[in-house]
């Protein structure tokens, strides 16, 4: 014997639009993540290559562009 107390009755209602706006947000915080670590990234590198210059012009005594090593005039003269 079976006894029916009620019934249940549900809808799914499939709506993306919050899900498309969260996607949306993060595409934008992706992208600004990716510019600001881009630019950090040429300022250090910027920041290297000027430091690295001023460091051989120093090293080099500010001649033959900072390069290591005696020039060829002074290996040719025995020093």
């Amino acid at each position: 014997m079976a006894l029916t107390i009620g019934e249940l009755v549900g809808y799914i209602d499939l709506d993306a639009s919050g899900a498309e706006q969260g996607v949306a947000r993060t595409e934008a915080a992706m992208s600004g993540l990716q510019r600001d670590a881009d630019g950090r990234l040429r300022d250090l590198r910027g920041r290297f290559v000027a430091e690295g210059a001023a460091m051989g012009a120093a090293l080099g005594g500010g001649g033959g562009g900072g390069r290591a090593g005696p020039r060829r005039s002074e290996k040719t003269r025995g020093w």
